[in-house]
């Protein structure tokens, strides 16, 4: 880890906001577990779309303009006090591009991200890796696409390339 800590603000969400979007997702998810599969979760999607706007976009302008980090750089979530209760992991645009060419890319479309639990566990593994403590990394995958009643996952191939190099 290098560099100055960097404030983001985030004019548009008050405390007293955070709260509100927690009982709302609460609310939410309850409420979808009790829908069919066809009906329609826009309350949801209204939901993840706040999540994208008020907090991770804001976070994003910072890495990209501010910090010039590219994209699939790996970066941590440390989530404290009202953000613990909000899946930040989830926040999505859902909108289509100006020229409909397309969806704009979420969080994880931007970066490769990984929640840490407290800021000492990411100096911590951090410090690790200065000692060149040997990295691992593990990829599970369907042994036998398409085999029995399970649907083939089609994006598993394309994604270990990329994740793999």
């Amino acid at each position: 880890m290098s560099g100055d800590p960097h404030h983001v603000p985030l004019p548009t969400i008050a405390l007293a906001d955070m709260k509100i979007l927690k009982d709302c997702f609460t609310r939410t998810i309850r409420d979808s577990s009790r829908m069919n599969q066809g009906e329609s979760r826009t309350d949801l999607i209204v939901l993840l779309q706040i999540i994208w706007d008020q907090i991770i976009l804001p976070i994003v302008n910072v890495l990209e303009h501010v910090l010039k980090l590219k994209c699939s750089s790996r970066i941590w979530l440390c989530p404290t006090a009202a953000f613990m209760s909000i899946p930040l992991h989830a926040a999505h645009p859902f909108q289509t591009k100006p020229d409909y060419s397309g969806k704009e890319l979420c969080l994880e479309g931007l970066y490769i991200w990984s929640y840490m639990l407290t800021l000492s566990a990411l100096i911590r593994s951090r410090q690790l890796m200065k000692k060149r403590v040997p990295l691992s990394f593990v990829a599970i995958r369907q042994g036998q696409p398409g085999a029995g009643k399970d649907k083939v996952l089609l994006a598993v191939d394309s994604e270990l390339v990329l994740r793999l190099g």
